[in-house]
């Protein structure tokens, strides 16, 4: 095989590892919306404003819009 086949090849592997690696951190996100609206529901509160997550992994910022 030649190097720019096995360059290409390593791109495309890269690609796809990192969009596994959103899509695993966006399912953690989504189990942790469940829990805190879970959580409200069961003491009988609700969320009625803005809630800004931070993940400590990426430093990313998740808006909660309600």
């Amino acid at each position: 095989m030649n190097d720019r086949y096995l360059r290409k090849n390593a791109e495309v592997y890269e690609a796809i590892k990192n969009i596994d690696k959103e899509n695993e951190r966006f399912h953690i996100f989504q189990q942790l919306l469940c829990t805190i609206f879970y959580i409200c529901d069961i003491a009988e509160f609700e969320i009625e404003g803005r809630i800004v997550l931070v993940d400590k992994k990426t430093g990313q910022t998740l808006p909660v819009l309600f």
